[in-house]
């Protein structure tokens, strides 16, 4: 593939290739817990549970790894392991909590056996 004509899914911007552990403080990482995310999520589960044989499943997600790679590039982040392990567990850290909050939002708004919100 040409250097010059990347493809849709190629990663081409890392935004903290450069950052610092103080960096990620004031970095804008998104929401998992965003109430808009899941918006009609259990309309949707509750009419697949009642109207068809098919479950709910959240797809590809929790991928806490990949993501720091991303947004850091996987060379940076390779050698990150070996010279700056609490820079690591610091991005690890901010990437594990967007799932957390993502998969705690998902499943109380998916959950067919709860009436609550």
């Amino acid at each position: 593939m040409p250097d010059d004509q990347q493809l849709y899914m190629d990663i081409s911007h890392h935004p903290l290739a450069n950052a610092t552990i103080a960096d990620l403080a004031s970095y804008p990482f998104p929401r998992g817990d965003d109430p808009a995310r899941f918006a009609g999520l259990r309309e949707q589960a509750l009419r697949i549970r009642n109207e068809t044989p098919y479950a709910v499943v959240s797809g590809i997600s929790g991928v806490v790894y990949e993501i720091c790679w991303y947004l850091r590039g996987l060379q940076q982040w390779l050698m990150d392991t070996m010279t700056q392990p609490a820079f690591c567990e610091a991005l690890l850290d901010c990437t594990l909590k967007f799932w957390m909050d993502w998969f705690r939002l998902f499943l109380r708004k998916s959950a067919t056996w709860s009436t609550s919100s």
